[in-house]
């Protein structure tokens, strides 16, 4: 039988109940987890999401955490369109930011933290098709109504909540990086397991995220509270200790070390924290890309170069990080995630809880063996002594 023109299929096309536009905030980590909640928002309402921008340089200063956003790129710039829409088609329909869909049906402004879901279901109007414009098959009507949100960071819960933490992970695997990133943390990979072959690593190689920068300092000086509970104490614990932090977790000497980190290759021994590390080969996207002019875009953007540094720090064969910190809270959660107990070695050098863990999904878990009760690591020697306190 053939379908008439402008009758409407079997089942309706996914994506017309509402629009949802919203913006990022934060570094790279941040601006990925906003994007994941509003995604997850679109998918639970099944509304059509406008991708937004994102920032080049997420730097936040200051008390109120004031963003500079005056560098600013196309979402294409971090992530491959079309393979991004394709994987999350089943979940959710995304289209591009332009003039004309920002500005498409009634528009509601949205804005809070941790709400259920119910609680955006019940922001919508009961019609949400224009009923008046033409069914073209193969196309969607656009919705009458669009939902406005400010920074989705943390905006959906999913505390304790399984059903809503699978979601979070199907959509976190469908952001599919730009080309260029790609190829060149696999370019970054390559040369690490050639070298890591020469130094007798087996082709292995580990990771560091180190946080050190002039506004994670700020940062962590307006974030640890003692008071708070669970207290927030260790943003820069055993930052000049990751020596004896090394020697107590046995991390290998014989394999490269990759150090994600804001700093230039010539200054990367003189980096805090690193300078007593002398017995490990330290490489970074300076050192590896040095001679190269397709590496230049890495370093000119901070947050290009932090997206590069993920993947490189993904496929390490151990991670190490500082759990305050997003990035590397979540990539220990994405790495257990995807091995399991394979990656029981990997784990943060400041001690303590993972607190994205425990904001974004209620498991108050600790990944830690050894460190997860040590407030500070002095030496080697002293180590059996200060975690039975």
């Amino acid at each position: 039988m053939v379908r008439h023109k402008q009758s409407r299929p079997a089942r309706p096309l996914r994506g017309q109940r509402a629009l949802i536009s919203f913006s990022v905030c934060g570094g790279l980590l941040n601006q990925r987890l906003a994007m994941i909640d509003a995604l997850m928002i679109g998918h639970l309402l099944d509304a059509t999401v406008l991708l937004p921008s994102l920032n080049l340089n997420g730097r936040q200063t200051g008390a109120q955490y004031s963003e500079e956003a005056s560098q600013v790129a196309p979402f294409t710039a971090f992530f491959d369109f079309a393979a991004t829409s394709a994987a999350l088609l089943p979940l959710v329909r995304v289209v591009p930011n332009n003039s004309q869909t920002a500005q498409v049906g009634k528009i509601r402004q949205v804005s809070g933290r941790l709400h259920p879901a119910h609680w955006y279901e019940n922001l919508l109007d009961a019609a949400a098709i224009d009923s008046s414009m033409p069914w073209i098959p193969g196309y969607r009507r656009m919705p009458q109504q669009q939902l406005r949100f400010g920074c989705t960071f943390a905006g959906l819960d999913k505390r304790d909540n399984e059903s809503m933490q699978q979601l979070f992970w199907k959509i976190d695997a469908a952001l599919m990086p730009a080309t260029q990133i790609q190829d060149a943390a696999g370019e970054t990979i390559k040369e690490l397991r050639a070298r890591s072959e020469r130094l007798g690593g087996h082709g292995r190689f580990n990771a560091l995220h180190l946080r050190v920068e002039e506004d994670w300092v700020e940062h962590c000086a307006r974030w640890e509270s003692r008071s708070s509970q669970p207290p927030r104490d260790n943003c820069m614990t055993n930052t000049d200790a990751l020596h004896s932090v090394f020697a107590i977790e046995g991390v290998e000497e014989e394999q490269p070390l990759y150090v994600a980190t804001e700093e230039s290759g010539v200054q990367l021994r003189k980096t805090r924290g690193l300078a007593n590390l002398a017995n490990y080969k330290l490489e970074s996207k300076s050192t590896l890309w040095k001679n190269e002019e397709q590496g230049n875009w890495l370093r000119a953007h901070r947050e290009l170069g932090a997206f590069h540094d993920l993947l490189v720090c993904r496929s390490a064969d151990r991670f190490i990080g500082n759990s305050v910190s997003t990035f590397s809270a979540y990539l220990e959660m994405a790495r257990e995630r995807d091995h399991g107990a394979a990656r029981a070695r990997d784990f943060h050098y400041n001690g303590g809880n993972i607190p994205l863990q425990d904001v974004y999904f209620g498991q108050i878990r600790l990944v830690n063996s050894s460190l997860r009760r040590l407030k500070r690591v002095v030496a080697p020697g002293e180590y059996e002594r200060e975690a039975r306190k």
